[in-house]
């Protein structure tokens, strides 16, 4: 059950136009709409679970994190490569603590509304 909470919270995120934006004030960041990130978002959109999307600096690569912030949820957190390919999860506990001490710059750039 976990692990298809995980896949679902991997659907997310973001267009660059401006009628965008103007739509949803929580998008914050300009990706191709075609985008993995997009799909992840529109997947993510309806969430039970509060979910949000970071985006950070790690090991010198821009990367961007799925990350469950609801307190009544238990999920697993997911970074990942720009092109969409998964470099960690919160489930490796050692792999993780070292991103969460090595990544920089860390901000949310969106968040599902309840």
């Amino acid at each position: 059950m976990r692990q298809l909470i995980a896949i679902a919270l991997l659907s997310i995120f973001i267009s660059c136009s401006k009628a965008d934006k103007q739509k949803d004030p929580r998008l914050m960041i300009c990706v191709d709409s075609n985008s993995w990130l997009t799909q992840k978002q529109s997947a993510l959109s309806g969430c039970t679970c509060l979910t949000a999307i970071y985006k950070g600096e790690y090991l010198s690569q821009v990367v961007y994190e799925i990350r469950v912030i609801d307190p009544l949820c238990n999920g697993i957190n997911i970074v990942y490569k720009t092109d969409g390919t998964m470099l960690l999860n919160s489930g490796d506990q050692p792999a993780y603590q070292f991103y969460l001490s090595a990544v920089k710059n860390l901000q949310m750039v969106w968040s599902c509304a309840r």
